[in-house]
């Protein structure tokens, strides 16, 4: 997360269900979930509206923007 650069949440594993297929610019919405959410470590408070964030496995593999929270 962009509030998060110098990992000090650590890095945490996410769910991605995406709406549709990406297009060819590789664009498209999914939703996104934190695995062990609940855990009391888990950074949910960097879960918010237009928070940048990066997907990685040894590299960035997709850029994201949160734009709605579901509650």
């Amino acid at each position: 997360f962009e509030e998060d650069r110098e990992l000090i949440n650590g890095l945490w594993s996410a769910v991605i269900e995406f709406h549709k297929t990406p297009n060819t610019q590789r664009d498209t919405t999914a939703d996104l979930y934190l695995a062990f959410y609940e855990k009391e470590e888990a950074p949910n408070h960097l879960i918010k509206t237009g928070m940048k964030f990066e997907l990685t496995t040894n590299r960035v593999i997709a850029r994201g923007i949160i734009e709605t929270l579901k509650i």
